[in-house]
């Protein structure tokens, strides 16, 4: 669940509380400035109490309820330093805004004050399960394992069972005083608790946990390694770093500890929580639908869960990632656009963070579409599928199946798909198309020097099978969220490494693989939707353009063939010309034409630049040294190209195309056997290197002396060009060169 769905029910918790309550506001807005310690003038105060009152006052109209909670949280959030003026994204706060009003709409309010004598819960570890597998069943913290029975029952005969019981209410863990960043004093004693039923395990196992629930998990697998077989993570949540809001970097512990209570700062004096409620719709379809379940559920876990999820999410996980590799699956659910939780992507983005932060760790990474939370209610069959799989091998990572979509809804802005195949690369790019509806786009409804999602709902997507040059650019093949910052002047384009985001609300700037300026265009004819389209097709490249309202934005693209190109120091040495070939005088005037031949001698290797007059084909090439290694053209075979009177016994070829992000084919020493026969038997190729510059029009090779098995010192030879497997011209047409080896 994001950070900013936790400050909406953070703060819907707070000032839930019945408005006739005798100073009920003033109170709480008293406890809310005394935490975040910070200095509020008394006009502010009394604003604050205004806006506050007329947000929970049910009898007002919405629009003036939802601007009171508007005009409260932009206050707020300047008063408290996280999030300021000018950052606030004005969509997302009117949303915000209109959530905090839906809690009073319903009426579901409770006062905690009416149930102070809470029965308390055994904070103990119990079993189930007929099986011989040790599995500790870990809930989201402030729940017990009722949230397990299904899966339970599933998986019985299978597993032993240790169920964690979450202390709800009043518990023998006493809440601390103050909060934190750094530590949470009731945490460390619920793991020792458990610590210590795990230590008396005589197997290894499994550990299963839910939503907030992984932190505790990661925590025993880190203080148990070696016995813990593999997790299982149902819509873990968790932070592996706080992210500066202003920056999108991660944040430096001063502003962590802002952020840290600008998050939660009501986690120590909750009262009540109505909007809470709406996190239970997320939890299962069934249970969405299911009135009842929903008002059992007490105002006492609610209290708790708030207390152990918030105090949770402060802390730093990431330290475990990097010592440890123990295999880990999780499932994270997609959630439908019905869900409450529809717009958080913050699970699915931090767990491809760590993808992208820890490659080396073994996470199988499965996205369930058409379900909540408890995906294994949701969508039992593909959840076995792909659970069964990971307990029998955890070491092998799981493949996902693609025949599961997700489930297709009616939106405002209609999903859209282009597809291009340039060269060798498909290029894929998906978002969603909002309308202008004679609204100011640029600078007003997405303003200046803010990220947008270049589009509307999901943030676009952009595939590339290869790698690009996007602008000149390098962009490594791979699966991106594309983002524009429009500007007054230019716009800034951004390919982040961390796909199926939700919108920029949780875009970080330290996975962004590409960035660049550009400029953009006004046009004549207004786009209503907004628009992609790859346009001017070339062999090797296009244009992807946007259109929306009278601006447009163009990026080309081309296939990155990613050339060896030599380096100045190689191109400066004191290279001696042997040969030299007339243009046109090829097979194919279509083909790369050779120009001359040079060579140097560099200590125990050997260097040879083919200089051409032309380059045309960067996707296929070929060139060959046939050489006359004891210097008597009396023996050997002749050359089948022009000069078929020179004779050789060992050869030098390149045959290499261009495939995916590189080239394949053969390069290597061949005798002349292989050469007539088309075996392709490559004595030695492990000492070739190449280089390749279509601008300069040149071919660089170089080999060890030795590779030749030279009779004497003198040594003979020509050269030829073409492309792959295709001969088209030497140079020598007549006459060949000699040189002597040092």
């Amino acid at each position: 669940m994001s950070t900013r769905f936790f400050i909406i029910l953070l703060l819907v918790c707070h000032f839930s509380l019945p408005a006739q309550q005798a100073g009920s506001v003033q109170k709480r807005l008293d406890r809310l400035i005394s935490y975040c310690k910070i200095e509020v003038p008394k006009d502010t105060l009394y604003q604050w109490n205004s806006w506050v009152t007329l947000g929970e006052n049910t009898s007002a109209q919405v629009p003036e309820r939802n601007e009171a909670w508007r005009r409260f949280l932009l206050s707020l959030y300047a008063h408290v330093g996280a999030m300021p003026n000018q950052r606030v994204n004005p969509q997302q706060l009117t949303a915000w805004s209109q959530f905090l009003t839906f809690p009073f709409l319903t009426g579901r309010i409770f006062d905690l004050e009416k149930h102070q004598q809470v029965k308390k819960q055994p904070d103990i570890i119990t079993t189930s399960g007929k099986g011989d597998i040790p599995m500790l069943l870990i809930p989201p913290q402030g729940f017990n394992t009722e949230l397990f029975e299904v899966f339970k029952q599933r998986h019985d005969s299978r597993f032993k069972f240790f169920e964690i019981a979450f202390p709800v209410g009043k518990s023998s863990f006493t809440y601390p005083q103050t909060t934190s960043y750094e530590t949470a004093p009731w945490l460390s004693a619920v793991e020792q608790a458990i610590k210590e039923e795990v230590s008396g395990m005589d197997k290894p196992f499994y550990i299963s946990a839910m939503g907030s629930g992984l932190y505790t998990a990661l925590r025993i697998a880190e203080t148990y390694p070696d016995r813990v077989k593999g997790i299982v993570s149902i819509d873990g949540q968790f932070r592996t770093r706080r992210i500066d809001t202003r920056t999108g970097l991660f944040a430096e512990p001063d502003y962590r500890s802002t952020m840290a209570r600008h998050v939660f700062p009501l986690s120590l004096v909750i009262q009540v929580s109505p909007g809470t409620l709406a996190n239970s719709y997320a939890l299962t379809k069934d249970v969405a639908r299911n009135q009842q379940y929903l008002n059992a559920i007490s105002p006492e876990a609610v209290n708790s869960i708030f207390r152990y999820s918030q105090e949770f999410r402060t802390q730093d996980i990431s330290s475990f990632f990097k010592k440890h590799a123990i295999p880990l699956l999780s499932f994270v659910a997609q959630q439908d656009d019905q869900s409450p939780l529809a717009g958080t992507m913050g699970v699915i983005t931090a767990w491809q963070e760590v993808q992208n932060q820890f490659p080396h760790y073994p996470i199988s990474l499965i996205k369930i579409a058409d379900s909540r939370s408890l995906s294994f209610m949701d969508q039992p069959a593909l959840f076995d599928y792909y659970f069964n799989q990971f307990i029998e091998t955890p070491e092998k990572v799981v493949s996902p199946i693609s025949t599961h979509t997700p489930i297709q809804v009616e939106r405002a802005s209609p999903a859209a798909e282009i597809s291009q195949v340039i060269a060798s690369t498909k290029l894929n790019l998906k978002y969603s198309r909002p309308a202008k509806k004679g609204r100011e786009l640029f600078g007003s409804l997405i303003p200046f020097d803010q990220v947008w999602r270049a589009g509307a709902n999901e943030a676009t997507t952009f595939e590339a099978s290869n790698d690009l040059l996007i602008n000149s650019e390098l962009l490594k093949k791979g699966r991106y969220s594309l983002f524009f910052k429009p500007g007054e002047q230019s716009w800034t384009v951004i390919f982040n490494a961390v796909p199926d985001q939700w919108g920029a609300f949780t875009y970080n700037r330290a996975f962004d693989a590409l960035t660049l300026k550009v400029k953009f265009a006004k046009t004549l004819k207004s786009q209503e939707y907004l628009r992609y389209s790859f346009e001017n097709l070339t062999p090797d490249g296009t244009d992807l353009i946007m259109e929306w309202g009278d601006t447009q934005v163009r990026l080309n693209i081309e296939e990155f063939f990613g050339l060896p190109l030599p380096s100045d120091h190689v191109l400066g040495w004191n290279w001696t010309e042997l040969l030299t070939d007339k243009a046109d005088d090829g097979v194919n005037t279509d083909m790369t034409d050779g120009k001359a031949l040079s060579y140097v001698q560099r200590r125990d290797s050997l260097w040879f630049k083919f200089d051409l007059h032309a380059f045309p084909n960067k996707k296929a090439f070929a060139l060959n040294l046939l050489f006359d290694t004891d210097n008597d053209q009396q023996t050997g075979s002749n050359w089948f190209g022009t000069n078929t009177a020179f004779t050789f016994d060992n050869a030098l070829t390149l045959w290499m195309q261009k495939s995916g992000s590189g080239f394949q084919g053969l390069h290597g020493m061949m005798s002349p056997g292989d050469f007539t026969s088309n075996n392709q038997n490559l004595t030695i190729t492990n000492n070739t290197t190449y280089y390749l510059d279509q601008d300069r029009k040149m071919y660089i090779v170089g080999f060890k002396v030795s590779d030749l098995n030279m009779k004497g010192k003198t040594l003979r030879l020509i050269g030829a060009v073409g492309e792959f497997r295709t001969w088209n011209d030497d140079i020598g047409d007549t006459v060949s060169a000699t040189l002597q080896i040092k």
